[in-house]
């Protein structure tokens, strides 16, 4: 959480990053909140903010479920080399 602001990564909110930082809370086990820690997104119409932006913020929030799919898997991979 950049700056300890409660805004999380890339300003999208608290609860959608990989879980590594210091805003962990309850319900978090190895930096994968309870039920996946993932959020709706919330969409406005590509007229109100221009076209370019929407495509950044869509892009961002592709990268941040990306990163939380590669921890997940990661977490998986921990979890099955214990057996």
């Amino acid at each position: 959480m950049p700056g300890f602001d409660g805004t999380g990564p890339a300003g999208m909110g608290p609860m959608t990053g990989g879980g590594r930082g210091k805003g962990r809370g309850m319900g978090m086990v190895s930096g994968i909140g309870i039920g996946g820690g993932i959020k709706p997104i919330e969409r406005t119409s590509a007229s109100a903010v221009g076209k370019e932006q929407d495509l950044e913020k869509l892009k961002s929030e592709a990268e941040a479920v990306a990163q939380q799919l590669s921890d997940i898997q990661l977490r998986i991979k921990e979890l099955e080399e214990k057996k």
